[in-house]
């Protein structure tokens, strides 16, 4: 969680924004009837960075892929710490029913001017 990390900035309460477009969040490979562990590093910007973040907590996402066998994106955690800190949220994936990859995004809303940072992905 050193510079630089992404920096997501939410114009939207009922919009989410996410961390990539369809197709160009982190892939991790999978094989059939596997899972994958997933982690990445969020902070949330507090009064003492110029503004904090009011918006709904962080989400990390495992986006839908019907080849492998998930029709819907998933909500694998939800940020539920303060802001001002880094923290991570840690998750384990669908169990795939054929060979690929799942697609992982963190998403965020509000409108207050704060922001969320995200760095550190890991996947095993």
């Amino acid at each position: 969680n050193a510079s630089p990390s992404q920096r997501m900035i939410p114009t939207s309460a009922s919009l989410k924004l996410e961390s990539a477009p369809r197709s160009e969040g982190i892939l991790v490979a999978v094989a059939s009837g596997s899972t994958v562990a997933i982690s990445v590093y969020i902070r949330k910007s507090a009064a003492g960075d110029g503004t904090a973040y009011t918006g709904n907590q962080p989400r990390l996402i495992q986006r839908a892929n019907s080849a492998l066998g998930q029709d819907s994106d998933v909500v694998l955690a939800t940020y539920s710490a303060g802001t001002g800190a880094w923290n991570q949220l840690s998750a384990t994936s669908s169990s795939a029913t054929d060979d690929g990859a799942w697609e992982f995004i963190v998403d965020c809303d509000g409108t207050g001017g704060g922001w969320i940072n995200v760095d550190d992905w890991a996947a095993s």
